[in-house]
């Protein structure tokens, strides 16, 4: 059994390693926004299997996007433009998520000479946890794929494990300052809303 297994994964290997690492065609200049706004809008990162497209993205999340990584991750950045940037970008065909970031880091190599190295650091960490073990938490109402949406003043959940939700903690809106591991114990999936404090 073990055989076939490695097979499979070498040449899922070998496919992957087979397309193109640079992207078709692709786009960056300044963003325009930051000159209409006294405060920039929000950034936007759209892709699809053959497109990535960033608006209004500083250096540091075009970055995070393209090594998959949290902002506690990321150090040494007092050197990068502090611009925000528009990224248009087309892939020959349709390739998986990875490929696109792949893409996105040897564009950011080529327009901005950026150049990056990794460390093994230990870090604090929070902790998820419930003040009880009963939980007023909805069960999932489908098993359609996680999602996080605003509206009106919070954030809609669905579908969402308690393990995807702390994972999303360190990314935006929320940017934790460091890992969030899940200590509720819940399992499955569920549909929950959450209201943000007001910061003034």
């Amino acid at each position: 059994m073990p055989k076939p297994i490695l097979a499979v994964f070498f040449f899922l290997l070998q496919s992957l390693h087979s397309q193109p690492a640079t992207f078709e065609v692709a786009s960056v200049k300044l963003s325009e926004i930051t000159t209409s706004f006294k405060e920039p809008p929000r950034e936007v990162i759209e892709f699809t299997p053959a497109a990535l497209t960033m608006r209004n993205v500083t250096m540091r999340s075009a970055i995070e996007w393209a090594y998959d990584l949290r902002d506690f991750q990321i150090a040494g950045t007092t050197a990068l433009p502090s611009n925000r940037y528009d990224i248009a970008a087309k892939a020959a065909g349709p390739v998986p998520t990875e490929r696109l970031r792949l893409m996105l880091q040897a564009l950011l190599a080529e327009r901005f000479k950026l150049a990056l190295h990794r460390e093994t650091k230990e870090l604090a960490v929070y902790a998820l946890r419930t003040v009880n073990r009963e939980t007023k938490l909805r069960p999932a109402a489908s098993d359609a794929p996680a999602t996080m949406r605003p509206n009106g003043g919070a954030l809609e959940f669905h579908n969402m494990s308690m393990a995807e939700f702390a994972d999303r903690l360190p990314a935006r809106p929320f940017s934790f300052d460091r890992p969030v591991i899940d200590k509720t114990g819940l399992t499955g999936k569920f549909d929950f809303s959450m209201k943000l404090a007001d910061e003034s």
